[in-house]
């Protein structure tokens, strides 16, 4: 599945444009006395760019390049959005509370007509490489935990509750309707989980949300020898701290379903559950049926809207069916107080594709 990538404009691939943009950041962090020696402009992957930036400080080279990500934003709107959340996180100290191993790129600046927000980069590898390659180990998936529960324990608000309705608009794109509407042999599903997950919502209100990163995965950290970085801030929000640990269990069963991980993925999710729940509430854990139901929704909605896949057709029905299991869980377990009956209720929610 694809969605449109945003175009960059011809100005941030521009030398010597961007070389003064960079220059009086570099003086900002570097001091009045740094100096941009060289700088190279690279595509890194869509609708992001990477800077390469050799600097003099002081007349000394650096040692190691200065390296800038530029990532595009199909609106004004949403990049300054993301920048001003990433900032607020900076600014209140994300980076200096424990477990200080997690990090997040600091935002230099949002250059509105190029649409285009200037972060630090994070390097290091994708967690989620190192699972399909089997070398990712259980204290990673500790720590992995570790860096979600750091998250939900932030106190700081950056947008309104981030309700089910607001899921519905913002990660289906109000298509759950017209998706029922245009596949009559899935309307009934569709309307009994958007049923049952609007009136679960308006019973539970909005006391146990959080700071929540709102699209957790493998992919979202990457490890740089002990340091854990998390990527796509976009998202971030006050909402359900289950649907990220949803989010989670939905990629580690994904990877497992495609690639035949199944047990070694399965001691991965016991290690992060384990770790996670050590210092979260079991409540959580009775919600994140229901999120997964909604993460199926999402994907289905995704399907309907680019139908750009062979044989989407045929998958958004098994989807549906998937996600129906998941509220049907939600329906029947109460609130698990172990690790064990939390992996029994989830390994209840498929995720075959």
């Amino acid at each position: 599945m694809g969605r449109p990538i945003p175009e960059i404009a011809g100005k941030a691939l521009n030398e010597s444009f961007m070389r003064a943009v960079l220059h009086s950041i570099a003086k900002e962090r570097f001091g009045a006395l740094a100096a941009i020696t060289k700088m190279d402009v690279d595509h890194y992957k869509r609708g992001v760019y990477r800077y390469d930036v050799a600097l003099n400080v002081a007349g000394k080279p650096l040692p190691d390049p200065w390296r800038i990500i530029g990532k595009v934003y199909d609106t004004i709107e949403n990049g300054q959005s993301s920048f001003n959340k990433m900032r607020k996180l900076w600014d209140n100290g994300f980076v200096e509370k424990e477990p200080f191993y997690v990090r997040i790129p600091e935002a230099y600046q949002f250059l509105p007509d190029l649409r285009l927000l200037l972060m630090e980069e994070a390097p290091g590898n994708p967690l989620k490489k190192m699972v399909k390659k089997q070398t990712a180990k259980p204290l990673q998936m500790q720590r992995f935990a570790s860096t979600l529960a750091k998250i939900h324990r932030f106190p700081l608000v950056l947008s309104e509750p981030f309700t089910i309705e607001r899921h519905l608009k913002t990660r289906c794109h109000s298509l759950a309707e017209p998706m029922a509407a245009a596949i009559p042999k899935i309307r009934d599903e569709i309307h009994s989980i958007l049923d049952f997950a609007k009136d679960f919502q308006q019973r539970s209100g909005h006391e146990h949300f959080t700071m929540a990163h709102g699209d957790f995965h493998l992919s979202q950290v990457h490890l740089q020898k002990h340091i854990f970085w998390v990527l796509d801030l976009d998202p971030i929000h006050y909402g359900d701290p289950a649907y990220d640990v949803a989010m989670v269990l939905f990629s580690l069963k994904l990877t497992a379903s495609k690639k035949s991980l199944a047990k070694y993925t399965n001691s991965l999710r016991d290690s992060f559950l384990e770790s996670y729940f050590s210092t979260m509430g079991w409540d959580i854990a009775r919600r994140v049926p229901l999120h997964e139901a909604m993460i199926h929704l999402k994907r289905a909605c995704k399907r309907y809207r680019f139908q750009d896949e062979e044989g989407w057709e045929a998958l958004i029905p098994k989807q549906i069916k998937q996600a129906t299991t998941c509220i049907e869980v939600m329906k029947s377990v109460s609130t698990p107080n172990s690790v064990s009956e939390m992996i029994e209720i989830s390994e209840r929610c498929p995720v075959i594709y």
